[in-house]
This record gives C-alpha cells, structure tokens and sequence, in this order.
C-alpha cells in the first residue's frame, strides 16, 4: 500500500514537472517576442527607406550631372560662324552687328526676367554662311540645331529644349522631373557680370536636381547642384 501511494506521488510530480510554461510565462514571453520582433521591424524599414533614399539622391546627381553635359556642349557650339555670316533672315532682329558678326546667345529669351531660359545660334547643323536656312521661302528656316532654346519648366521641375526651326518637332523634355533650377549668368572676358551680349565672352551654367524622397534624417529632400563656365567663340 505505501509503495502504491509513494508510485502516485511520484506519478504526480513527473507530470507537474512536464506540465510547461504557465500562462503568467507564456505571455511574458510573448511581450518580448512582439518588442523584439517589433524593433526587427522598425529598423528593417529604417534600413529600406535609407537605401531608397540614397538611390533617388545617386539618381537626381546623376540627372544634374547628365543636364548639364549636353548643356556645356550647346553652349560650347554657340557663335560657330566659319563663314563670317553678317545677315541672315531666321535671325531675331537686332541681332546681327556690323562687326562681330552675330551673338552666340540670347539672354532671357521668354522675357520674364529670370535667367532660367537662353537661346543659342551657331552656324553648325549645316554650315554653309546661313543660320537657320535662306529664309521664309520655301525650304526657309528648316535647317536645324542653329537656333535652339533652352528653358526651365519650373512647374513640372524639368529642362527642355526646342529647335526654333524645326516647330514639328515641338519642346523636347531633356530631363526627369527632379530639376529644381536652372540658371544662366553672363559675364565679360574680365569676368564682370554684363548683359551687353556685344561683351558677352563667358556663361555659367548652374543646375540643381533635387531628390524625390525626404532625408529620413533631417526630413528635407537632397539637393546636388552643379556648374560649369563655358567660354564662347567670339573673344570680345
């Protein structure tokens, strides 16, 4: 009989001690787990939205760099006059001196005020002593890359282009939307700043991209901002 009670006894404390976690534990347990888990989570979409962040900052250098280049080789174009042209009729009026023979550029073509915008001539898409073409007769002023004009749409953040005689073709969007400005500055062979285009001899060209996605540090959006001068072929 006592070996009966002492076998029950012992029956009952094995199963006490295979009985596992009491509830007080499993929800303890549970509480860590959700901390843990939740702090794997927080620092796995830290590391994501960073990684994003970085690639859409990489991406808006990339696009200033880019812009800029094809910007630099426009302006390096402007004023290509080997045939020493003194007239032409796709000019604008007023733009053709008796002696240096035409500008290379015009500032702030649209008007506005703000120097966002330039139009460049060259006598390089065709050259044969004409910008443009022989005029408003048929087959006029179609000869294209003489007569371009660069602008800033500030609304819609990009850079286009659009080749004044060749209207078919319409404005060019040159860039992704992440151009947050364009600026153009004139300067004279000493440097000075002018808008006598008869002095003109330097452009700046500066262009600013600004990322899409927010620093998940500071809160603002990257900007990367690049420039270049341009020396022009006419040395006045």
């Amino acid at each position: 009989m006592v070996n009966t009670q002492e076998a029950v006894r012992n029956a009952r404390a094995h199963l006490a001690a295979e009985a596992g976690f009491s509830l007080v534990e499993l929800l303890v347990a549970a509480s860590v787990s959700l901390v843990v888990l939740g702090g794997a989570v927080v620092i796995a979409k830290q590391v994501q939205e960073g990684y994003g962040q970085q690639l859409e900052t990489a991406s808006a250098e990339q696009e200033a760099r880019y812009a800029l280049d094809w910007i630099q080789r426009l302006l390096r174009q402007a004023g290509s006059d080997p045939y020493s042209i003194r007239t032409s009729p796709c000019l604008p009026p007023g733009l053709l001196p008796s002696v240096n023979g035409f500008p290379p550029v015009m500032r702030d073509p649209n008007g506005n005020g703000v120097n966002d915008d330039i139009r460049i001539f060259a006598d390089a898409g065709s050259p044969n002593a004409l910008i443009g073409g022989p005029g408003p007769a048929p087959g006029g002023c179609t000869e294209a890359n003489e007569d371009l004009t660069i602008t800033h749409l500030a609304a819609t953040r990009e850079i286009a282009v659009r080749d004044n005689n060749q209207p078919a073709l319409g404005t060019q969007i040159m860039t992704d939307d992440v151009i947050s400005l364009l600026r153009f500055e004139y300067r004279d062979r000493n440097g000075a700043p002018t808008i006598d285009m008869g002095r003109l001899a330097w452009v700046r060209a500066t262009v600013t991209a600004q990322a899409r996605l927010r620093d998940p540090v500071t809160g603002q959006f990257p900007t990367f901002t690049v420039a270049v001068n341009v020396r022009l072929r006419p040395r006045w």
